[in-house]
């Protein structure tokens, strides 16, 4: 079984090495590695090729326009020949046994897709397990709507705001479900959180998904990377791809009470990131404010049981609901 593995790369050369090594270096060899470099502007592209002369399941493809992370993955997928794809970021890398673990997983229980775990990599050398809560290891026909809910977000009065996540990379999906269904990414130039597009995509055309609880995929803290870079649209472009959510998936999403509450946390998430962002970098409290009167923010906190959330979410909600955005402002300031 051929697995075809999709590399995005721009602007990565301090990481691009690595991460061609852990996938090439697979216990499992029969793979392809698809290589896309976006029109880097820095010596990412020579890495790529000097490292696809010495391996010839690498496939380089120097792209003529920069288009972003989606564009760049789609142009993976039109070019994998694997029965399976996965993805992996550029700054980011893989365990040596990964897509043999897929495999036999994949073999065994012939699920659509395959779910496994990571860590997250800070810059200090500090490894945190991004840890999994799942109600079934092995979800199919009726389960998928657990599945669906788990993934999305988490119920309040969870430690984190996510069960299982909906992530592109830590997963394995089977080709012929995306080439059957024309399902590729959508730009995160048109909606902010690619991964939560395709999420919403392609949940509905899998039938049967395995959780594979090992750490196998790294994700790495790295200031140039697409959620630490400073966005003070963030808010508004959060903003955008949740109204086309409410008209595109309204059945999906906010016909059913747990699916609804599910999806506000990880809304309520989104919205935090745009605070602390705004704060930490800014002495804007002004945008704060619109923050907290917006009929978005409204929608998301005024019915929400925020006296149920941990200690931490709840009070940062709560001067949310309450728009309380001088408060916001100092802890944005405190809160690192």
């Amino acid at each position: 079984m051929k697995i075809s593995i999709i590399i995005a790369a721009y602007n990565v050369e301090h990481y691009i090495a690595r991460c061609i090594s852990s996938v090439r270096n697979q216990t499992y060899r029969n793979i392809e590695i698809i290589v896309i470099n976006d029109c880097s502007t820095d010596e990412t592209k020579n890495i790529c090729s000097i490292m696809s002369q010495n391996d010839n399941r690498i496939i380089l493809i120097n792209k003529e326009k920069n288009e972003g992370l989606s564009e760049a993955r789609n142009t993976g997928i039109n070019q994998a020949t694997g029965k399976y794809i996965t993805f992996v970021d550029g700054d980011d890398f893989i365990e040596v046994d990964t897509i043999e673990n897929c495999v036999k997983a994949i073999e065994k229980s012939k699920a659509d897709e395959i779910v496994f775990g990571s860590s997250f990599d800070r810059r200090n050398g500090q490894i945190c397990m991004m840890k999994m809560t799942h109600s079934l290891d092995y979800y199919q026909g009726a389960d998928m709507e657990k599945y669906l809910n788990e993934s999305l977000g988490s119920l309040p009065h969870e430690k984190n705001d996510r069960n299982i996540g909906i992530t592109p990379w830590g997963r394995v999906y089977k080709k012929s479900i995306l080439e059957c269904n024309k399902l590729r990414f959508i730009s995160e130039r048109t909606y902010i959180y690619e991964d939560l597009m395709f999420f919403l995509l392609s949940t509905p055309y899998v039938k049967s998904v395995l959780i594979l609880d090992k750490p196998l995929y790294h994700y790495c803290e790295n200031e140039g990377s697409l959620t630490q870079k400073l966005d003070l649209s963030r808010f508004y472009r959060v903003k955008h791809m949740y109204e086309h959510i409410k008209k595109t998936y309204l059945s999906m999403i906010f016909k059913n009470e747990e699916t609804k509450l599910r999806f506000n946390r990880l809304m309520l998430s989104y919205i935090r990131l745009s605070v602390l962002q705004i704060g930490r970098s800014t002495k804007n409290i002004g945008m704060i404010r619109e923050i907290c009167s917006d009929k978005f923010t409204r929608e998301v906190v005024e019915n929400y049981p925020v006296k149920k959330l941990p200690v931490t979410q709840k009070i940062f909600a709560s001067l949310l609901k309450y728009r309380c955005a001088l408060l916001l402002y100092v802890i944005c300031k405190v809160y690192k």
